[in-house]
């Protein structure tokens, strides 16, 4: 189901603004109306048969009066100072995805049996990007393949499933709730669980890209079974909102990935030139014949071997594999500061221009 959606504010510029926004980006979320006049909103709960779902109501007309029962989920606007005693008030000059998480966040607080549907029809593929080599560079591919997919205009999201994330360092986030709170919904095998994503959700400012934020604690990762993370990439699917989730692995890759790894349509798999790293290649291949013997379990096909930190200059060890290498990555040479991979378009251009070839290989 869609829900009803309404906003009133007498800034016709703002209302309108918005209103083009949430049509444009959540039309499988959302009908919506909007009024820039009290009485006109008056006039239209009144006429109305049922219940309004969600009102975002200007503070300004918020001393006017409403009738109480046409209204399911009110959320007042503001400007300035917030206004006293009410239980949701946001800030109205902020980013509209920031708006739209927290009105669905307030909204499921009420509703614990409301199912909403995604967008019928949309595709949406998932890439995971995994290693079984610490510190490849799995994140840094990870999140620049998800920047050069969104600068193509595809919407995107990054979920990133490591037990020590580093998602805070690469993107520009307002708020607090995060991935805890969609473990929570898993766990409790949440029939509404795209609603929860939608809520827990952010979006970069900058970039455009979605995310999580991390858990309150790693642990809560280590509770998530096969099914649970099967169900977590199926919900992200499910919203509606995403052409491609980018799934940045942990580098232990458990028995309990396997569903997850089936559910992809590619895998990406990165590893550096050196000795160690081809031998702890060697046994991830090993471990995958047996796996595939014993348990039917085939992703060799979904493989795109990836060789990142490449250097001319150091002999490279990874020799004779059972897949091709699809890309060599060279050597990032700067991830200092904030959001260092929105930078290394301009700071690292061979990385850069590696990146955009392996992201036009990958099949959409």
């Amino acid at each position: 189901m869609r829900l009803s959606l309404a906003v009133a504010d007498p800034d016709k510029s703002y209302v309108e603004s918005f209103v083009e926004y949430v049509s444009e980006k959540y039309p499988q979320n959302f009908r919506i109306s909007a009024f820039t006049a009290h009485s006109n909103l008056v006039d239209f709960l009144r006429s109305s048969d049922g219940e309004l779902d969600i009102l975002l109501l200007s503070q300004d007309f918020h001393s006017q009066g409403l009738p109480a029962d046409k209204v399911d989920t009110l959320v007042i606007l503001s400007h300035g100072k917030l206004p006293q005693k009410t239980e949701n008030c946001i800030y109205k000059y902020q980013n509209c995805d920031a708006i739209v998480k927290k009105i669905l966040d307030a909204f499921s607080q009420k509703h614990e049996d409301i199912v909403l549907s995604g967008q019928p029809g949309r595709k949406c593929v998932a890439f995971a990007v995994c290693s079984p080599v610490g510190g490849s560079g799995k994140t840094t591919i990870a999140y620049s393949l998800s920047q050069q997919l969104r600068k193509k205009g595809m919407s995107l999201f990054y979920l990133n499933l490591e037990y020590y994330q580093s998602t805070p360092a690469l993107v520009k986030y307002d708020g607090e709730t995060g991935m805890s709170r969609v473990i929570y919904y898993l766990k409790r095998k949440d029939e509404n669980l795209p609603l929860r994503i939608a809520a827990a959700s952010s979006t970069d400012p900058c970039t455009g890209i979605s995310f999580f934020l991390p858990p309150d604690s790693a642990t809560e990762l280590e509770e998530l079974g096969e099914e649970d993370l099967v169900n977590l990439v199926e919900g992200l699917r499910s919203t509606g909102r995403y052409d491609v989730v980018f799934i940045d692995m942990p580098s232990c890759l458990e028995s309990r990935y396997r569903g997850l790894l089936k559910l992809c349509d590619e895998i990406i798999l990165v590893v550096t030139q050196d000795a160690v790293a081809y031998a702890k290649l060697q046994q991830f291949f090993n471990e995958l014949k047996i796996a595939e013997a014993k348990e039917r379990w085939h992703i060799r096909d979904k493989l795109r071997l990836v060789l990142n930190r490449y250097r001319e200059d150091k002999p490279c060890e990874v020799k004779s594999t059972d897949l091709p290498i699809a890309a060599v990555l060279p050597e990032v040479k700067d991830l200092r500061g904030w959001g260092w991979a929105g930078r290394i378009e301009r700071g690292d251009a061979g990385f850069y221009e590696a990146i955009r070839g392996l992201a036009g290989q990958l099949i959409l």
